[in-house]
């Protein structure tokens, strides 16, 4: 009997001493661990934040356009209003010069203008100097147009012909020879619509 009462006091002992093991676990898990897994957790979830601020922070400035490139398009645009400035300040003078040098030589003007729609390519040109385009759309002759040409190419203001459109406009008679004391009219002279679309650089 003594060995039996022996050994049920060892297992009544074994499950006490791992019944308070475990207890004090729990307490310590309790108090102590839980508060520490919640602070671990808080701190993963407050740097998973900071991260994605991070991040959001890179894309923002990665999608900024540099600086100086930025200053440089801004030079570059206003270079080119005030050189298109100096232009449209030549363009009222050059109009008058085309149109007299027409009326001069008994031409009809239909229409001039500017034509600031014409697209080119201005690549070779040194920075500063631009280029001008007007049409003049007359009715003359086909010596008339010849006369004409030369004359504006002997202008102080160089002008180039890009373009040269013509058409049959009416058909006029001529004057009698008036020492031939003929009365019949002379012989039918053709009018043509030309189209000349011009050009000219300026700085």
């Amino acid at each position: 009997m003594p060995n039996n009462s022996k050994k049920v006091n060892n297992v009544y002992y074994v499950v006490v001493f791992t019944s308070i093991f475990i207890g004090v676990w729990l307490l310590v898990y309790i108090f102590v661990g839980r508060p520490v897994l919640k602070y671990s957790d808080g701190l993963k979830a407050e740097f998973g934040s900071k991260q994605a601020k991070l991040q959001e922070s890179q894309e923002l400035v990665r999608s900024l356009p540099d600086p100086q490139k930025a200053i440089a398009e801004i030079k570059d645009k206003l270079q080119e209003f005030q050189e298109l400035g100096v232009s449209k300040k030549q363009i009222p003078r050059l109009m008058q010069l085309l149109g007299q040098t027409a009326s001069d030589r008994q031409i009809t003007v239909l229409s001039l203008r500017p034509r600031e729609d014409v697209k080119n390519d201005e690549t070779d040109l040194p920075q500063g100097i631009n280029k001008i385009y007007l049409e003049i759309t007359l009715t003359c002759t086909y010596q008339g147009l010849a006369d004409y040409i030369k004359a504006i190419n002997e202008l102080p203001t160089a002008f180039k012909v890009e373009t040269l459109t013509v058409e049959k406009g009416s058909e006029t008679l001529a004057p009698a020879d008036a020492k031939s004391g003929s009365k019949n009219p002379g012989a039918v002279s053709g009018l043509l619509k030309v189209v000349l679309l011009l050009s000219t650089i300026s700085g």
